[in-house]
This record gives structure tokens, sequence and C-alpha cells, in this order.
């Protein structure tokens, strides 16, 4: 990779000491004038130098690990850095091509993928914590407000200094202390990770971090000097992606370019996934908490399954993971909840009506956000049976009157739950009371073997009329 830059044309300091001496040296004439006022006027007006900087990045191959300083993620308003012009300098000594550039300013233009009507920022608009735009202003008192928030300010200040004796410098501490005092981290993870430690934390306990350390300089390969087939599909997706986030709501702007830039990377590191459309969501999440390299790799944490069972299964062709997590949350519904399951079959609703974006971005696409932070700080340390978890919480807390509905108003309820029902203080205690680890393993077999069962079946209809053709010319 290069950098192309500018430095001034200022002299050395043995040269102007040397043009200050009372001696001179060889001719005394009107051409050695003419050069001092040359010399005194680049002076004053400097001409800019071009000058380039050549970095080695290792292809994408290179898994050797590195030592490296202690990494602080950068803020996701610091991504925009990575679109600058890239410059290579051939051997020949000719003028420089351009190599690769992330500026996909051109690109989106070329291709006209998002519409120009699309919104803009919106600065005048009030946004909540999470950099959302508030679709309204809280009537809320301002003195119960105040004491609130002071209340709540002083709690988060205990937990943070917790969190951050528990983790250490860097994460420094992390490893060890999860080996020490594993029930301690379960437990305050599942009260929630502090908001300002969120990126640093799930680092950590993706093994994102590792991944990083091991692959130097492949993300930046993947970016500059990869194509993907999913570019175009990619850039008309983008704007879909928390479009009420400050953030991403500038057209071009750095969130849409660093979003870009991830889902492109990834579906060249994994071409057999390639890009699928929930995959935004995932990655705008992990884009508000970390830098665009932190957040790649962690959505190939996820994907590839670094800590806990691959999710790539979710977005292979055909979904076959999706239709499996179906299957069993069908099965525990039933289970569970009997008296709803049976009103489902009645009224011919099914979970792919509804939870299928649930599994596919994890809570990311149509929940609260604070919710959705809730989610994925426990889904990233104990795995994917928190989804059902969350699912049979949603249902068992509105049950009363979705075993009452018809079938048009009982589908908008299940994707329209109300904003009670969305607290994490109170689901989370109630989808924690759902044990369902060995009985997802259970189910999991279950529906692996139906698999098999068909494939067998389908295959065996496929070659009974060749077997038959054969019998019957062996018997001639």
């Amino acid at each position: 990779m290069v950098q192309s830059g500018f430095i001034s044309n200022t002299k050395p300091a043995a040269q102007v000491q040397n043009s200050q001496s009372p001696f001179r040296v060889g001719k005394s004439s009107g051409s050695a004038r003419k050069k001092k006022e040359r010399k005194r006027k680049e002076k004053k007006n400097p001409e800019p130098l071009l000058f380039h900087v050549k970095i080695a990045a290792p292809g994408p191959g290179v898994t050797r690990p590195t030592r490296r300083r202690n990494r602080i993620s950068s803020p996701p308003a610091c991504a925009s850095s990575h679109f600058l012009p890239l410059l290579l300098i051939p051997s020949s000594g000719r003028a420089p091509r351009e190599a690769g550039c992330l500026n996909i300013f051109t690109e989106m233009d070329k291709k006209k993928a998002i519409d120009d009507t699309e919104p803009g920022p919106a600065p005048s608009r009030a946004v909540d914590k999470f950099g959302f735009i508030k679709p309204d202003q809280s009537n809320s008192p301002d003195g119960i407000s105040k004491s609130r928030s002071i209340h709540e300010r002083e709690r988060e200040e205990r937990r943070i200094r917790k969190w951050r004796k528990m983790i250490g410098v860097g994460g420094s501490d992390w490893k060890h202390y999860v080996r020490k005092n594993p029930h301690v981290v379960k437990r305050r993870i599942r009260k929630g990770i502090p908001d300002c430690l969120r990126g640093l934390v799930w680092q950590l306990i993706s093994g994102s971090r590792d991944l990083l350390l091991m692959n130097p300089g492949v993300y930046e390969t993947l970016v500059i000097y990869e194509t993907s087939a999913s570019e175009l599909e990619i850039i008309r997706d983008i704007s879909r992606t928390f479009p009420s986030h400050i953030f991403f709501q500038q057209r071009h702007g750095p969130g849409q370019r660093s979003l870009y830039n991830i889902l492109k990377a990834y579906s060249v590191y994994d071409r057999d996934v390639g890009y699928v459309q929930g995959m935004g969501f995932l990655a705008g999440l992990l884009l508000l908490y970390m830098s665009e390299e932190d957040a790649f790799w962690l959505l190939v944490a996820l994907l590839k399954g670094a800590v806990h069972a691959p999710m790539e299964g979710l977005y292979q062709a055909g979904l076959p993971l999706v239709q499996q997590y179906l299957s069993q949350f069908e099965k525990l519904v039933m289970e569970h909840m009997p008296k709803l399951g049976e009103h489902f079959v009645e009224e011919m609703i099914n979970p792919t009506m509804y939870a299928s974006q649930w599994f596919i971005t994890v809570f990311s696409y149509s929940f609260p956000f604070h919710l959705t932070l809730r989610v994925w700080d426990v889904f990233l340390y104990e795995g994917i049976k928190v989804v059902f978890q969350v699912g049979l919480a949603l249902l068992r807390f509105c049950h009363d009157d979705l075993v009452k509905l018809p079938f048009e108003k009982l589908l908008h309820a299940l994707r329209n739950f109300p904003e009670e029902a969305t607290d994490p203080d109170v689901l989370l205690p109630l989808a924690f009371s759902f044990k369902v680890s060995g009985r997802l393993e259970e189910l999991q077999k279950d529906y692996q073997k139906r698999l098999e069962g068909t494939s067998e079946t389908s295959s065996s209809k496929r070659l009974q009329p060749l077997i038959s053709k054969t019998i019957s010319r062996v018997d001639k």
C-alpha cells in the first residue's frame, strides 16, 4: 500500500550557513546574483514536492503472529482516514499509476446504486445516547430525569471501575480473570457491559483480537487489491443499514464507506458465502464500537466460529442453519408454551414468518438498540442459545394476548412487540430462566437425522428407476 503527501522545499541548515558566509568561491558575476534572487523567491514561495511512502502489505495467506503495540480501537469517525488515494511507484521510474482506492464516491456515482433521494444527515434533530435520531422529545419533568441521570451515572461509574480491574490495561488481565472467576464474569456480562468498554470486551470474548494479531495487513489487502462480485449489491444495501443513525445517514459518508469496506472485504475473504443482506446489520453494529479492521475480524470470528459454533450457515445458499434453528425453535415453543404452540398451528403461523430475522441479525434489525446491545453482550460470550432464550421470553411475556389473536393481528403482534416487552432488565432475566442448552443439542441431532433420512429417501427415489432397468436387463 502506498500513500502520497506533500512536503515543503526547505533548505538544509548547512546550505543556509554557506549562503550567509562572507567568503566567495569561484566567479562573482550577474549569474550568481540571479541565482540568489531565484533562491530568495523560492524561500518566500516554496514549491511543494510530491513524495511517496511505500508500505509493504502481506498477502491474504499470511497468518504469522507479530508483536504489536497495545492497540486502542479508533472511533468510527476515524475510519474515513482509510479512504485516501493510493499510488504505486513503478520500478521503471515513470510517473506513478493509481493502484487502488478505498474511496467509493466514483464507484457509487458510476453505478448509480444509491438513489439521489436518500436522506442526508440531520444535525439539527435530537439524538439519543447511542446516536439514533429521537422520534420525539421526552415529556418527563426535568427534576425527575435529572435525579435519575445522576443516580444512573454514579452506578455506571462503579460498574466501570469493576470492569477495568477485571480486564486490565488493554485486556491484559482478561484471560486470567476469566479462568479464575468464570461465574463472576458470566454474571457481570448478563448485567450488561459498560458502554465505554463494550467494544474492547466484545473483541476479547469473541476471540477476534487474536485473529487480528495473527493476520497483520490482511484486511487492508482484501479491501485495496481484491475485487468482489457482490460490490454492486453491497452498495445498494448499505443505505438500508441503521438508516436512523447519524453515523450511517450521510450519503457516501464515513459510516457508509466503512460499512462497504467491511462487507466487501468479507465477500472476498470467504467467496463461498460472499455477501448476504443480513450481514450489514452485524457489521454496522460492530462499527459503532470499534474500527473497521476490528469489526471485520469480529465478523470473521462469528461466522467462522472462533469461540462458538460457526454462523456462516445462516448466510449460505439455502440458509441451512436458519432452517435448523427455526425447526428447533418451533419445538421449544411447543414444549414450553403448548397452548400458544397449538394456537400457532391453528392459525398456520410458523417461525419462518416472524423469527427468521431474529437469528440472521441477532435482534439487531427491528428491536430497540439498548436491548440489542444487552443481547449481544451475552450472545458473544454464551453463544447462539441466547437467541432462542430471548425469543421464548418475548412469547412468554405476551403469551396471554397472543393466544387470543387471529392470523393477521397475531402476525402483526409477533413483528411489533410492545415497549414493556423489550425492556432488557425485565426480558433478559425471564430469558435466562429457560434452560435450553441440552435440549438444543438433542433437537439438533433429531433434525440432522430427519435431514439425512429425507436426502436418502429422495436419492433412493431417483435411483429406483435406474435399479429397475438394470435388473430387467440382467434378467433378459
